[in-house]
């Protein structure tokens, strides 16, 4: 009986750590995709500002 009580504290702990691990994954990816957005911005700001550059020259 101790070892079924086990087990059950053990699985209850494994999907809590699922959870949270799934949690992390979910704001990582949404911490890339903030990322990714700023970097395409910031290229386009650079493009802008080189072709505004060459048309003043």
């Amino acid at each position: 009986m101790e070892a079924t009580g086990f087990n059950v504290v053990a699985l209850r702990e494994v999907i809590r750590l699922r959870s949270i691990a799934s949690a992390h994954r979910i704001e990582m990816e949404a911490t890339v995709s903030t990322y990714k957005q700023m970097l395409r911005i910031g290229t386009v700001g650079i493009l802008a500002d080189r072709q505004e550059f060459s048309l003043l020259n």
